[in-house]
């Protein structure tokens, strides 16, 4: 549980750098961007294992890039499902943003541990 918290901390803090730099994400403040990651947590939790079982001949055929997109329409569900949330350029903020939330949260959570 206290594994689930901190890494749920850790992507609030990313998702909300994310909305200051100018990457297309807007969230209204820290109370939409831990909504929002307590719903990308839960989907990628639940959902995305199935949409990789559903996709794994796509996946299989693009050597693992259709993982990317998959990642990027998780995030945007999530943003979706937040009401403060807004991702301004589409699919595209999306999938850039997604690659990015992996790596700022990789790189929050080397610095915590």
């Amino acid at each position: 549980m206290q594994e689930f918290v901190l890494i749920w901390i850790v992507t609030t803090v990313s998702l909300y750098i994310l909305s200051r730099l100018p990457t297309g994400i807007e969230v209204a403040g820290v109370g939409a961007a831990a909504g929002w990651g307590l719903v990308l947590g839960i989907l990628n939790v639940f959902l995305k294992p199935v949409l990789n079982f559903l996709a794994w001949p796509v996946n299989f055929l693009t050597l693992g890039l259709f993982s990317i997109v998959i990642n990027g329409f998780v995030f945007a569900l999530a943003a979706a499902a937040v009401r403060d949330v807004r991702l301004r350029h589409g699919c595209v903020t999306a999938i850039i943003g997604s690659i990015l939330l992996g790596m700022l949260n990789g790189l929050i959570l080397t610095l915590v541990r």
